[in-house]
């Protein structure tokens, strides 16, 4: 008879259990889907509203800095005039090839091909040259040379560019297409 008595109370417990664990699965279940999620989105609204703050404050900067709109649109067109008198009105391709070979050799690296394209006036005062140029090295030689390339007084910038080779390695052949940018007088 008492063993009938603990068995029967040996279910009894295990009813209790699983209904415990059961509870449990349901409240972490319902944790997952409810309350995670919504702790997600509050974090995310969080950066967002964060992200605008700073932007607000970049603005309220910009303006106590430049209260008088008409003296920072000035400044501004001083300096757009200054850029422009620093463009070249015409860049002589034979002038800058052995400049570049400079640089490049300055860097470790090998101009395989320079090819000038045509040029790209769109009836604008600002004339774009492309030229297309290969080149061979590590990358990072190849890296420092671009970047040479890019502070240059001719402002250069790149386009249509492809690496290929093994960076890791550090023997890479790198084209790109650049363009020069000259500031034509008008006549």
């Amino acid at each position: 008879m008492n063993s009938l008595l603990n068995a029967a109370g040996d279910t009894e417990n295990r009813k209790k259990l699983l209904q415990l664990v059961t509870a449990a699965a349901v409240c972490f279940m319902l944790c997952r889907l409810f309350i995670m999620p919504a702790f997600a989105k509050l974090e995310r609204q969080q950066k967002q509203r964060e992200q605008l703050q700073q932007e607000l404050g970049l603005y309220q900067e910009f303006a106590a800095t430049h209260q008088d709109y008409e003296t920072f649109f000035q400044q501004q067109s001083a300096r757009l005039a200054q850029l422009q008198k620093n463009l070249p009105d015409e860049a002589v391709f034979s002038d800058l090839l052995p400049v570049w070979q400079q640089q490049a050799r300055n860097c470790g690296v090998k101009i395989e091909e320079v090819k000038l394209l045509p040029s790209d006036t769109a009836g604008s005062r600002l004339n774009r040259q492309q030229v297309r140029m290969a080149m061979a090295g590590s990358y990072y030689n190849v890296l420092k040379f671009v970047r040479q390339l890019e502070n240059s007084e001719n402002f250069v910038n790149l386009n249509k560019v492809n690496i290929t080779g093994d960076e890791n390695k550090g023997d890479i052949k790198f084209t790109a297409v650049l363009n020069i940018y000259l500031y034509r007088t008008e006549s």
